[in-house]
């Protein structure tokens, strides 16, 4: 593998929109060949009335929902570049993404406890 990287996450839902979900990409950037891909999910975000509100909270009674998702998802495509470099001796790559908040802590963390 001697290509660059590019890495993004798809936002959809699953079954409702209170059940927002991110799908992390990472595909290179000339064989557009899938190198890792993953799940999270969310909570609802944005504008909603407090009749829908209410509605979140007793859908959420069953729900779990650990913090920080998105940034310990992105670490898990980090980890897996970490382990690409590896096997590919440490040649320089470079990844493009759009540059979310949550990417640059997760390269800071996982980066950092390796």
């Amino acid at each position: 593998m001697k290509e660059h990287l590019a890495a993004d996450g798809f936002e959809s839902f699953v079954k409702s929109r209170y059940f927002p979900n991110n799908i992390h990409i990472l595909v290179g950037t000339e064989s557009q060949f899938l190198y890792f891909f993953n799940h999270v999910a969310l909570k609802r975000k944005g504008r909603m009335t407090e009749g829908q509100k209410k509605h979140r909270e007793e859908l959420y009674k069953t729900c779990r929902f650990p913090t920080h998702r998105l940034k310990h998802a992105f670490g898990e495509v980090v980890h897996h570049i970490e382990q690409m470099l590896f096997h590919r001796g440490r040649t320089p790559l470079r990844l493009y993404t759009d540059e979310k908040g949550e990417y640059g802590y997760a390269f800071k963390e996982t980066l950092t406890e390796h």
